[in-house]
């Protein structure tokens, strides 16, 4: 197959590694300015174009210099205008294959396509270019393995896509959206419009305060909105999201304004991560991510294989999409006696900061009424946080079926059940603190490789009965 080039717009796509050549126009437009008015700005206004000219000529020349090839045996890449770069990346080792339209992409019909293997970066994909929505189609299509007999594919519900928003999503993030939001405005259209936005925000907080400090509930409200933008964004992403199971292959796709399709490969799957906060256990709902290399490394992707889910649809869902990976029932699980190893975390929280309110407000009285108030929500996520801690240790366990282990375990304020192939394991190390050496208790960790290496600890297991889950030998075994 020949050599073809990129979308003609790569050419301006292109540039941003230049841009910082756009100071020296800035800084000759505002010297100029500054010493002899708009006149003298126009006298020097040769060398602003002879910049972009130089921009545009370079981002023109750069196109010309990059080719790509892709068809059953791999995608060839060669680009470059001083240093050439040739890359190869053969098909078999493509684990993730991904193709990412932004809404002010679609006039253009322009598409990015990225291609990521286990020898690339964690951080950028191996393959990555700008090109015709036709071309970047053809090569998913390869990716795939066309076959409409063999697709089996699952749709999730409105109503989980919601309930997914709704658990995923992020104040912190919400709010800096919103705040960047408003001061970019700002700038674009004067201080006035920002200071006027957070005005308003503030009087409507007074308003709607209900007998609560005005500052208090300003910081309230402000959570409030950024978690609704944040779950305003989440539900645009997971738009229409679809995944399809193909012999050897996921097809994944979704969302509103950007639009995404992957063609992920089952040999880059690394593990699945069952999520559930205290809230979806309460509803015996289940949120499925998967850990693949490629997939959900870059900003703005989606890492989800199933959203929002009851224990009937987990099980139909994995049963159809991968029943390679289906959790298997506790074989191992800590003893009564480690409850306490489990608490003692949460416990101090839990106890100061009730304690450090009462004093505070008693030393400081006309100060009452706010330091109550972040009093009270400094306790509310450390009384969360215990209660992940009970339901860990209720839920906390190892089983192995097949050559697939499933880890119960929490982390942070999540319930994680992860279900891990034996040949995507990297590393098994058995701990023991002096605490564990009177009833023969260990703590394990895992590590798994992929978009680098996580790892995953499950405590106070009994160590005679892990050994052998995990074939390793017991050194304290007399000879």
């Amino acid at each position: 197959m020949e050599l073809r080039r990129p979308h003609p717009l790569y050419a301006v796509v292109s540039l941003s590694r230049y841009l910082y050549l756009l100071l020296l126009p800035l800084a000759r437009g505002f010297i100029s300015a500054w010493g002899g008015g708009v006149a003298a700005w126009l006298e020097g206004a040769w060398f602003d174009l002879c910049i972009l000219g130089l921009l545009f000529g370079l981002g023109g020349l750069l196109w010309l210099c990059t080719q790509y090839r892709a068809d059953k045996e791999g995608i060839f890449l060669t680009t470059g205008i001083f240093r050439r770069r040739e890359v190869l990346l053969p098909a078999g080792k493509i684990t993730c294959l991904s193709a990412v339209q932004p809404f002010y992409l679609r006039p253009f019909r322009a598409v990015f396509l990225r291609a990521d293997t286990p020898a690339g970066s964690y951080k950028r994909a191996d393959f990555s270019l700008l090109l015709p929505q036709r071309e970047a189609d053809r090569i998913l299509a390869l990716a795939k393995g066309e076959g409409p007999q063999s697709v089996k594919q699952y749709e999730p519900r409105g109503v989980a896509i919601v309930a997914l928003s709704l658990a995923t999503s992020n104040s912190f993030a919400g709010i800096l959206l919103l705040s960047t939001l408003i001061s970019q405005t700002g700038q674009l259209l004067g201080e006035e419009f920002a200071d006027r936005v957070y005005g308003a925000f503030a009087q409507v907080s007074r308003l709607m305060a209900f007998g609560t400090p005005p500052a208090a509930a300003f910081l309230a409200y402000l959570i409030l909105a950024g978690w609704a933008l944040a779950f305003l964004g989440n539900l645009i992403k997971y738009y229409r999201f679809v995944i399809g199971r193909r012999e050897s292959s996921l097809a994944i796709q979704g969302g509103l304004f950007t639009r995404r399709e992957y063609a992920l490969s089952l040999s880059g799957v690394s593990y699945l991560d069952i999520r559930q906060t205290v809230f979806t256990s309460v509803l015996h709902l289940h949120t499925v991510f998967i850990h693949a290399i490629g997939y959900g490394k870059h900003k703005g992707d989606v890492s989800i294989l199933m959203p929002a889910c009851t224990s009937r649809t987990l099980r139909q869902g994995l049963r159809l999409l991968l029943p390679e990976l289906a959790p298997s029932p506790r074989q191992l699980k800590p003893n009564l006696g480690a409850l306490f190893r489990f608490l003692i975390a949460p416990f101090w929280p839990c106890f100061l900061f009730p304690a450090g309110t009462v004093l505070l407000c008693w030393l400081f009285p006309t100060w009452r009424e706010i330091l109550g108030f972040l009093g009270f929500m400094a306790s509310v996520p450390a009384y969360w946080f215990l209660t992940v801690r009970v339901l860990d240790f209720c839920s906390t366990g190892v089983s192995k079926e097949g050559n697939v282990y499933t880890l119960r375990y929490s982390s942070g304020y999540y319930l994680h059940t992860v279900v891990i192939p034996r040949e995507k394991i990297a590393s098994v190390t058995v701990e023991q603190n002096p605490f564990q050496w009177r009833d023969d208790r260990c703590d394990l960790i895992i590590a798994t490789y992929g978009e680098g290496r996580k790892w995953h600890r499950v405590k106070n297991l009994d160590r005679r009965e892990l050994l052998p889950l995990f074939q390793l030998e017991d050194p304290t075994r007399k000879m």
